[in-house]
């Protein structure tokens, strides 16, 4: 069954309310006369006059208020048909007066589309319900208009970044097949298709993740795992790329176990992605520390660097998605300026802080905070098994610093 509109139903309960108080006038009416009438009557000179006797008397008093009451009974129900319409009407303009302001924010709401998001609902100083429903909804469009801002900045800035790999592919080979070459220059321009082929299928790959975070289809599967143990296997793997950009390489951990609950896939991905940075930022000679550490409180993940350093004016935005300190330096390197804004996700789905500290010129690091998890000793030597059993490469993200 359908519901009835609001607006008449509110008109039926008013008009239900008046009928009901209006019939309770007319009951009380009845009555006060009725009780009015019987009192005149009974002292009445005109009967008193007659000399009749107190039986006659009775009867004569009961016709008189009987046939007074009949006057106004008809009187009564002859303005029945005015007093109804009087009452619907009422009780239409009740509900009118009361509908309105909604109907106004209908109004309002209906003349915001795509090409004035930036309209809000006036909220008045009062503070009731309409006020409420009014800021409610400003809230609401809000937060539809930023992810709306964000999904418009996301895709120009995805667009830009897939440009310039396009179209350093399409001049390497329009280069390559224009004219005749030497082998020596066929590999060469191969190897410069082969970087720009990583540099895409890194981007893709975070943006696939990154688009899957936002649809809340990623999943990611926990286990309790030993972080020192996780930072020397991730250590072991970064070695060779550290000691070819002649950059020192520690890693340094505690003695007991750190045990913490993580999904292992992401959260190798995230130590890669702040070594890559690092790796990307620190000049030959420099150095580059991976350390776990722990308390009863909190266990630490941390790279720090002696590398280039980020201003402070930057630090606040540095997890937004494509922001990047040096844009022109960073796409030379190779970066896509997606990294931090996935690592600040994963760090997030793990219920950690990521926290960057930074001088110019001194150097840069990240640090992860992660509650420690207790786990029996069985358990222990199962998960520091598996801690070594996936294998990602230290290249598995392309990106950059900011």
């Amino acid at each position: 069954m359908t519901p009835l509109p609001i607006r008449l139903r509110l008109t039926l309960w008013n008009f239900a309310v008046l009928s009901s108080a209006g019939i309770a006038v007319c009951a009380a009416t009845w009555f006060l006369l009725r009780q009015s009438l019987e009192r005149a009557a009974e002292g009445s000179p005109e009967i008193m006059a007659r000399g009749l006797s107190p039986a006659a008397h009775a009867v004569v008093s009961q016709s008189m208020s009987i046939a007074r009451l009949h006057i106004f009974a008809h009187d009564l129900l002859m303005l029945a048909p005015l007093l109804l319409f009087l009452t619907a009407f009422l009780s239409y303009w009740m509900s009118r007066k009361a509908m309105q302001p909604i109907a106004d924010l209908a109004r309002l709401a209906r003349q915001i589309c795509d090409h004035s998001v930036n309209l809000r609902i006036p909220v008045s100083k009062v503070n009731d319900e309409i006020s409420d429903i009014s800021t409610t909804l400003n809230q609401m469009l809000n937060r539809a208009d930023a992810v709306n801002r964000s999904i418009r900045d996301f895709t120009a800035n995805a667009a830009h970044e897939l440009r310039s790999p396009v179209a350093l592919i399409c001049a390497e080979v329009d280069a390559a097949v224009s004219s005749p070459r030497s082998n020596q220059e066929y590999r060469e321009s191969f190897a410069n298709l082969h970087q720009e082929i990583i540099h895409m299928s890194g981007l893709l790959d975070n943006m696939l993740m990154l688009a899957r975070a936002d649809a809340g289809t990623e999943l990611l599967s926990y286990e309790v795992i030993d972080a020192g143990r996780l930072v020397r296997w991730v250590g072991d793997k970064w070695s060779h790329s550290m000691r070819q950009a002649l950059l020192e390489f520690h890693v340094e951990t505690c003695c007991a176990p750190a045990l913490i609950r993580a999904d292992l896939v992401s959260i190798q991905r995230l130590l890669n992605i702040l070594l890559e940075n690092a790796w990307r930022y620190t000049p030959p000679g420099g150095s580059i520390t991976l350390r776990a550490t722990a308390d009863s409180e909190r266990v630490l993940l941390e790279v720090r660097d002696t590398g280039v350093g980020i201003s402070g004016e930057h630090l606040p935005r540095l997890f937004q998605r494509f922001y990047r300190v040096d844009s022109v330096r960073s796409r030379q390197l190779g970066g896509s300026g997606l990294g931090l804004a996935l690592a600040k996700w994963i760090a997030d789905q793990h219920q950690a802080t990521l926290i960057v500290e930074s001088e110019i010129g001194v150097g840069t690091c990240f640090r992860i905070s992660i509650e420690p998890q207790r786990c029996p000793e069985a358990s222990l030597r199962k998960t520091l098994v598996m801690a070594g059993s996936v294998s990602p490469g230290p290249r598995e993200t392309n990106d950059t610093r900011a």
